[in-house]
């Protein structure tokens, strides 16, 4: 929709327009750490690391990390 590749933030950018919501209550949950954690933390957004793999470094630090989306859901109470 939005005619842009990550790590473009223009589909982090139409997500808070058609949230409507400010960019800190959103959170952002990727495995990608180059093209989703970057783009996310500089529109504000929270993060969320779904860790698939061996991933020495994860930068920037997200909010939250999970080994699986049920992890994740059971983190946050869900």
């Amino acid at each position: 929709d939005v005619k842009a590749y990550k790590p473009s933030t223009k589909g982090f950018e139409e997500a808070i327009s058609r949230l409507e919501l400010p960019p800190s209550r959103i959170l952002h949950t990727a495995f990608g750490v180059k093209y989703d954690l970057g783009p996310a933390r500089a529109m504000g957004m929270k993060l969320a690391f779904i860790r698939r793999g061996a991933v020495e470094r994860v930068s920037p630090e997200p909010d939250v990390e999970a080994g699986s989306l049920t992890e994740l859901a059971d983190k946050l109470g869900a």
